[in-house]
């Protein structure tokens, strides 16, 4: 009898991890930490049309952050409770291979037009400067932030591609 081998199997993942930093008027840091967060079912949706010769979308490239604590899901198309939204900085990095990584950031503070406080516990990539696709979304123990003393809320979201053998 001949045994059957196995194949390998190469999984092509993607993997979100998003950086919260909040520092005062005076750059001390209040708050710092790093969580994987949920990609979206119509986010993956967006990057097969945009990876594909005759297919089209618009390219992710904005960050927003809100109060909402309600959990992240796939299936979810926006924020729980978008406070604001603005362009991302965006590089390439490189985490495990070559250049696998796009780092999405982007600072929020009173030049933004944001006063008073906020406890900010969600955040996400997006397509347009206002409705579009969501990419991913992460919500968080909520970070009380007061906009009018100089607070300063620093958000990195970083996707990761990587190829597991199995």
């Amino acid at each position: 009898m001949t045994k059957l081998k196995k194949d390998k199997k190469d999984i092509f993942t993607l993997k979100g991890i998003v950086e919260i930093i909040v520092k005062d008027k005076d750059g001390n840091i209040k708050h710092h930490f790093k969580e994987e967060n949920t990609l979206t079912y119509r986010g993956l949706s967006t990057i097969i049309r945009l990876s594909f010769e005759g297919l089209t979308d618009t390219k992710f490239g904005y960050l927003a952050i809100g109060t909402s604590t309600v959990a992240e899901d796939p299936t979810q198309l926006t924020l729980g409770n978008e406070l604001i939204r603005k362009p991302a900085s965006i590089t390439q990095e490189t985490t495990i291979n070559p250049d696998d990584t796009a780092l999405l950031q982007a600072q929020f503070s009173k030049d933004d037009g944001l006063t008073g406080t906020a406890n900010i516990s969600e955040g996400g990539i997006f397509n347009a400067s206002s409705g579009g696709c969501m990419l991913a979304r992460k919500t968080f123990t909520p970070v009380s932030v007061n906009w009018d003393i100089g607070d300063i809320f620093i958000f990195k979201y970083y996707i990761v591609a990587k190829i597991v053998v199995e």
